[in-house]
Formats: C-alpha cells, sequence, structure tokens
C-alpha cells in the first residue's frame, strides 16, 4: 500500500472510536479472521492492578483518578520489600524489583500497605520469587518469613501472590495464617491439568496471573473460565520480555543469570524483539472481556524509590479515551514501554500502522498453537513487523 493510501487511512480511523477499530480493518490483510466467534464487547468495569507506589501523594492521586474513569477501576496495589531490605531473604521467597533505603523495616513498609488499605484498595504482598528451596535454606530463613507474615496479618493483609508450590505449602501448614493466594506469572504454569491439580490442592487460591506466554492462548483462558468460574483470571497486559524466554524463572529468582536480554534485543532488533513479545494492545480488551476475564495486571519494571508510571498512565488514558491523534511512536515508547529508541518517522500515526498491528482475533483462533509452531509454520507476528518496520523508517 502506498503513502499516500496508507494517509487516507489514518484519517478513517482517526475520525471514528479507535478501541477495536484495529481488529476489524486488519481484516484487509487476513480474510481467514473474520469469522472468529468472539465478539468483542466490554461485559464489566476493568479491574485494573498495579504496583503500590512509596508515596501517600501518589496513592491519592491513584485513588481520585479512579473517582474520573468509567471504563476502568484500579482495585489493587502490589509490591514486596525492595532493596536492600529485601536481601533479608537472599532471593528466597520474593524478588529484587526496586531501590529504596528509606524503607529499613516492616513497620516503613507497612505504613503505605495500610495507607493503600484505607483508601480502598486491595493491596496483595509479592512474594513470588520462583526460586525453589532447600530444607536448609527454609531452616535457617523461617523465622524472618514467620515474622513477615504475622506482620502482614497484623495489618490486615489478606493477600499473597506467591510463584513457588513449596512456599504455598509451607505457609498452608500452618493454620495460624489465613491468607488468599494469587497465582503469580511466575510460577510459568501453561496447562489446564496443571493449575487444576493446584487449585484442588489450594482452594484458597483466589486468582491465576496468567503466563505473559499464554496471554492470547484463548482456548486455555477459556477452558480455565469455565473449570474455576469462581477464580479470577488475570492478564498481565505490558511486560515486554520475549516470548518463550529461555530464563524467565531465573530472572526473578536472582541476579546471577547468564541470559542477556538486552544483547538479543540488540542481536534481532528492536522492532523484532518487540513483536515477539505478548503483549496486549488496549483496544483489545474487549476480546477478553466478551469471555468474563475482566482483570488486568500492568506493570513497571522497576518500582522502589521513584514513582515511575508514565506508560501506565499513557495505557490507562488509552482505555479510557481511545487513541485518536496519537502518533506511532508515542504508541510504541510512551504505552508498550519498547525499551530501545530509534529513530523513526516521527510523522507516522498510529492510525496508520493499526491495520498492520498483530490482530487479536489471529490469536482467538491460533494462539493455542503459538508454543508449537512459531517460527516454523507460522510467520505471523514476523511478518507484521516488517511491514510495520518499513512504514516506521520510510
Amino acid at each position: 500500500m502506498k503513502r499516500r493510501e496508507l494517509i487516507k487511512t489514518g484519517v478513517f480511523l482517526a475520525g471514528i472510536s479507535a478501541i477495536g477499530i484495529g481488529a476489524k480493518m486488519n481484516s484487509k490483510n487476513n480474510s481467514k479472521i473474520d469469522n472468529t466467534d468472539i465478539v468483542p464487547k466490554q461485559t464489566a468495569v476493568y479491574k485494573i492492578a498495579r504496583f503500590m507506589p512509596y508515596d501517600t501523594k501518589a496513592i491519592d492521586e491513584i485513588a481520585e483518578n479512579n473517582s474520573k474513569v468509567k471504563k476502568y477501576k484500579i482495585t489493587t496495589l502490589y509490591n514486596s520489600y525492595p532493596a536492600p531490605l529485601c536481601h533479608t531473604f537472599d532471593y528466597n521467597f520474593l524478588t529484587n524489583r526496586g531501590t529504596n533505603e528509606d524503607i529499613k523495616s516492616f513497620d516503613d513498609f507497612a505504613k503505605y500497605a495500610i495507607y493503600t488499605m484505607k483508601k480502598g484498595f486491595d493491596f496483595v504482598f509479592t512474594l513470588n520469587s520462583p526460586r525453589p528451596f532447600s530444607f536448609s535454606t527454609m531452616d535457617s530463613k523461617r523465622k524472618d518469613l514467620y515474622d513477615l507474615l504475622d506482620n502482614l496479618q497484623s495489618i490486615g493483609c489478606k493477600n499473597l501472590k506467591i510463584a513457588n508450590q513449596q512456599l504455598m505449602e509451607e505457609i498452608s501448614r500452618d493454620k495460624h495464617f489465613k491468607f488468599n493466594f494469587h497465582i503469580s506469572t511466575s510460577s510459568e504454569y501453561h496447562n489446564v491439568s496443571q493449575y487444576t491439580t493446584l487449585i484442588k490442592t489450594y482452594p484458597n487460591i483466589k486468582s491465576i496471573n496468567i503466563s505473559i506466554d499464554d496471554n492470547r492462548n484463548f482456548h486455555l483462558l477459556r477452558s480455565l473460565r469455565k473449570l474455576f468460574p469462581d477464580v479470577d483470571l488475570e492478564i498481565l497486559l505490558n511486560e515486554n520480555c520475549l516470548h518463550g524466554c529461555p530464563s524467565r524463572i531465573i530472572h526473578p529468582s536472582t541476579m546471577f543469570d547468564f541470559f542477556d536480554c538486552f544483547a538479543f534485543e540488540k542481536k534481532i532488533g528492536a522492532f523484532e524483539f518487540f513483536f515477539k513479545s505478548n503483549m496486549v494492545y488496549p483496544w483489545q480488551l474487549e476480546y477478553y472481556s466478551a469471555i468474563g476475564v475482566n482483570s488486568f495486571k500492568l506493570m513497571e519494571y522497576t518500582r522502589g524509590k521513584d514513582n515511575h508510571s508514565g506508560s501506565i498512565d499513557s495505557y490507562l488514558s488509552c482505555i479510557e479515551n481511545g487513541i485518536n491523534g496519537m502518533s506511532a511512536k508515542d504508541f510504541f515508547y510512551s504505552v508498550m514501554r519498547m525499551r530501545k529508541r530509534i529513530n523513526v518517522n516521527e510523522k507516522i500515526m498510529l492510525s496508520e500502522i493499526m491495520p498492520y498491528l498483530p490482530d487479536i482475533r489471529h490469536f482467538v483462533q491460533n494462539g493455542y498453537k503459538c508454543g508449537s509452531i512459531c517460527g516454523s509454520e507460522c510467520n505471523y507476528c514476523m511478518d507484521c513487523c516488517k511491514k510495520i518496520k518499513k512504514m516506521m523508517f520510510s
């Protein structure tokens, strides 16, 4: 398609609601995906989870924004000990997600968690390191762990996000603890049987945070929704981790890791890396909502002292207000957090490239195959990448 034709397409798209339009327009690329059996529709207010900032004013701003929006609500704030306090556990049980030297004790942490709950949010403490531990490790860290759990219960925290079945078992053995479990994406469970066995073993599981490799596996999502109607399903929307990352469990378990994502991104190219992720675009949420999935999570890699929330705010704005007038550059960098900055054509509008972004309907039909045929029988995402990359550098 010539550029002047693309501009006409962009003008047309910019004149109507952007939410959902990208999927409809994409049919000119692939007519085989027209007849999906999901009719996109928002069936409930989207429940959004995001990290808890160590800043009461920032928490106030999140609560104030909730009173202004209609399509979504921030319902859950999550966080855990920052560094250096988290080193108490030496990467067992919880992960290092940022530095805040002002948080020196549980009491320092608790004042923000208590404030969060007083403002009406659910608070989830993230004990979500998937790192396996030995008997000796458990023996040496048990007191610290139990002190933490006792302290959490004392302030009214009822929710733990966990990625390690050993830890679930350890906590469940002590009847003193009355926590709800939320299965972390870092657990890396990928099939119905795993979830079925887990939920039968731990009936206090209240939600499943779907592994990002399965974000677009609608066969799995529908099966889980059917089997466990009372267990919430939460989709992580914006983690630009590589699909099939060989170090997905190691990364949140330790700093000692030989797989360098940044080096790999440089090797294959920034756009290629971006399109190999399983991120979900704001206008695609209607497809999840249509099958009864209305819980979503937005993340930042660093959630220490600084309140890095620009991309979260941009993504939420797209949900609420659409994307009319947005440039493609802003979409890639501000909304979807593409990591490597490249000199691209800043005049290209998002509406121009939307027909060539990966179409969610393709994954409604074929997402369950991604783990088996990506790169062998299917190059759909890379074909999309080539088209958009050509446009962005024109």
